[in-house]
Formats: C-alpha cells, structure tokens, sequence
C-alpha cells in the first residue's frame, strides 16, 4: 500500500509586511526623539533662564542634574511620561508582530498617543513640533524650554515619525497594487 505525503502549500500574504529600512529608520528616529525628550522634560519640571538663548548642552546638563523623582511625579510632565511606554510598546508591537491587526493597532497608537498625552495642546503638536527645532541648535530662550514647547515639539516629532511611516506603507501598498494589476 502506498502512503501519500501532503506538503502544505503557504498562502501568499495579503498584506505584506513593513520593509527592514522602514523598521530601522523608525528604530533610530524613536530612540532620538525619546532621548530628546529626557532631555526636554526636566526643564518642564523646573526652569531655565528666560533671559537668554540655552545651549543644548546646558540643557542637557541640567537634565543630568535634575531630581528625577521630582520630573517624573511634576503635574505638568505626567502626560509626556505616559508617552514614553505607550510609544516603546506601539514600537516593539510593530517591529515584531506579523502583518496584522496588531501591526495596524500599533501604528494608530504610536501616531495618536502624542494628541492623547499633549493635552491642550494637541492640536498644535506639529505647529509645535516645527517652531521648536531652533532649541535643539541653542536658538530659543529658557521659557521655550520650561514652559513646555520643547516637549510637547519631542511628542508631535513622534507623532510625525509614525506619520512619514504611515505614509510610506500606503505608497508602498498603493505601487504594489499596481503593479499587480498592470501584470493580469
């Protein structure tokens, strides 16, 4: 008697899944902007001087100066710090899960998580994000820093990372669909 083998046969995938580049830009943006907004949070819980232009370095030192127990718990920083793990997990759902809901899950949160945490200022959070990039170059004064704009530039940068990533998926879907149709 003969014995028949199966071999199964894989389904192709519907959706495929997000190209090695995409994960890593979006990596090494996350990590820049998390570390950039350590960086912006102190000054949040603190204050700078308002009276002239802060060097990145001097805000970096006062962030390594900083009481973090005291940043961490400020009224004004409890938002922007829920955004870190929210972001971290959105990142690490996205970069491990196959092309999913989940994957789909993960990215909406990772690109609407900064409105959630920004609070009054959610709908400035890109306006925001622009008008602060002078103080990464020492170009805004201390009020910039300690009133919050740079923090909440930190939160809608993260926000515009998931959207540029967003972005490139739908063109990247929208040129497959194509050239899948030009084919037939």
């Amino acid at each position: 008697m003969e014995t028949l083998s199966y071999e199964p046969v894989p389904l192709p995938r519907l959706v495929p899944p997000p190209p090695r580049g995409l994960k890593a830009c979006l990596c090494v943006g996350s990590l820049l902007v998390l570390l950039a907004l350590l960086v912006a949070l102190p000054p949040l819980a603190g204050a700078l001087d308002y009276t002239r232009d802060i060097p990145l370095l001097e805000a970096m030192e006062y962030s390594l100066d900083a009481d973090w127990d005291e940043v961490l718990t400020h009224p004004w920083t409890t938002g922007l710090v829920l955004l870190i793990p929210l972001e971290i997990t959105a990142l690490v759902a996205f970069m491990l899960a196959r092309p999913t809901w989940l994957t789909r899950v993960a990215f909406w949160v990772g690109l609407l998580a900064p409105f959630a945490c920004a609070g009054r200022f959610a709908l400035f959070l890109p306006l925001i994000t622009i008008m602060t990039l002078p103080a990464w170059v020492g170009r805004d004064d201390g009020e910039t820093w300690s009133e919050g704009f740079v923090a909440m530039g930190c939160a809608g940068a993260w926000s515009m990372l998931w959207a540029t990533a967003g972005c490139y998926l739908l063109v990247r879907r929208a040129r497959g669909v194509k050239r899948a149709s030009s084919r037939s």
